[in-house]
């Protein structure tokens, strides 16, 4: 990697109380002093306060951080200018520090030169996106956990273990003369205890996703069952208008709510039923297509009232087909509850007008969404690459106990174990190819 200057906006475009743009490289205390005067034996890590010069012209006041390396970010010497929030200034400071020398970074490229300077691996790098995108205080923490090096940490213990024991096996291949032979199964509780954990991640993969990402969930039923209503309490404001009027809603309506840290689009569907009406025809089609597309429906039923046919049918086509939740609304009505019990896996009385039984219906949707998918003694979650990466250790590590339990020669074992710790550093950044590299620092924004 070419190690010259860099130079971007690390603040979010717009305009703003304070903007920063920060350069990184060896050339950057040199660069800067082109543009603002700066004492002579500066500190590091302390604010200094500057003129920033256009040629004669005093373009801002601003603050001056100066971080000497190897003591930064980047592990290399790095300046930031802490601006008033005007895009124009922070531009020009962009502008006049290439004019001086500088080039313009590359998305991620500041995180990047921190991994490949050794001050961060590839999972806390990786980290660093998943915090500034988190959606909820789950994620927060989740990328929070990673950052401080909880999966890279458990990594790196089961890796040591596999290298010192392919270490062990090397020896013995190379020195028959000196070191005697063992019994395969003396390498079994190291490659279980890898298997144990490999296993493990493997399994938060989907959380992760999820926490990441979020799902889509579909309010759907007939009309009047109570949709819109259902759709405000879990807002908890009025979003949706309601009325006793059939058809209300002729649309799909999308609004984003936080369920226990998970992040849900949640769609309020035109009312199921036939009409003539043209434009509600249209609505009811983009229902349809939105039980398609969402990964929980939540089927409200109107409680006071028995299930129609048409109601039967959905229920019929949700159980083939999609993971669902019965929601009876309107409890405030009847007392009659047990009708809808019958064979139906997932059922939540409510009263969406009267807020009862929301919370619930949260805890419902949460269990659900997150069932069988998540470990507590981890808490961490691993990304799509972490999981295709451990599939192939896993696959390395079940022929290993294959070459142990049909007694194969111990050539073999060692280059299962070797595979297996080629995966993991595969991980951690230790041997990964610059495609991979260049693929995972591509998504970042400029300045970070």
């Amino acid at each position: 990697m070419n190690f010259d200057t860099i130079v971007a906006v690390a603040t979010p475009v717009g305009m703003g109380g304070i903007g920063i743009v920060r350069l990184s490289g060896s050339d950057s205390l040199s660069i800067s002093s082109k543009f603002v005067n700066i004492k002579k034996n500066l500190e590091s890590h302390r604010a200094y306060y500057v003129k920033i010069n256009d040629n004669d012209d005093v373009l801002d006041n601003a603050l001056f951080i100066y971080f000497k390396s190897p003591n930064s970010f980047t592990g290399e010497e790095v300046v930031e200018f802490h601006c008033h929030g005007n895009p124009y200034i922070l531009n020009k400071v962009v502008d006049i520090s290439i004019k001086y020398g500088a080039r313009l970074a590359q998305a991620g490229e500041f995180t990047k030169r921190a991994f490949l300077n050794g001050k961060i691996d590839l999972t806390q790098a990786e980290a660093v996106y998943d915090l500034i995108h988190s959606k909820t205080s789950v994620s927060l923490k989740n990328a929070n956990n990673q950052i401080q090096g909880k999966l890279s940490s458990k990594i790196k213990k089961v890796r040591d273990n596999l290298i010192k024991t392919l270490s062990h096996i090397e020896a013995i291949i190379d020195f028959p003369d000196e070191i005697d032979d063992e019994p395969l199964s003396n390498f079994i509780p190291v490659i279980k205890e890898a298997e144990e954990l490999v296993i493990k991640l493997i399994n938060t993969a989907e959380a992760g996703k999820i926490y990441r990402e979020g799902i889509k969930i579909a309010i759907v039923g007939k009309p009047n069952a109570g949709k819109s209503s259902l759709l405000n309490s879990l807002l908890r404001f009025d979003r949706a208008i309601v009325t006793d009027i059939e058809g209300t809603t002729r649309d799909t309506l999308e609004e984003y709510i936080n369920i226990q840290g998970i992040p849900i689009q949640i769609i309020d569907t035109a009312g199921l039923r036939n009409t003539e009406d043209f434009i509600e025809k249209i609505g009811i089609e983009k229902s349809l297509e939105s039980i398609e597309q969402a990964q929980l429906v939540l089927l409200v039923t109107d409680g006071s009232q028995k299930l129609q046919e048409d109601e039967l049918l959905i229920l019929d086509k949700l159980q083939k087909e999609k993971e669902f939740i019965l929601v009876v609304n309107k409890i405030d009505l009847t007392d009659n509850l047990n009708l809808y019990t019958k064979e139906i896996k997932n059922v939540c009385f409510v009263s969406a007008k009267y807020n009862r039984g929301i919370e619930k219906l949260e805890s419902n949707i949460f269990e659900i969404i997150l069932e069988g998918k998540t470990d507590s003694s981890l808490d961490i979650n691993i990304n799509a690459r972490h999981k295709e990466i451990l599939y192939r250790a896993n696959e390395n590590l079940e022929k290993a106990l294959v070459t142990i339990e049909k007694k194969l020669p111990i050539d073999f074992l060692a280059i299962d174990i070797k595979s297996v710790i080629i995966s993991m550093g595969e991980i951690i950044g230790e041997n990964v190819t610059e495609e991979v590299i260049t693929e995972i620092f591509a998504n970042f924004c400029v300045g970070k």
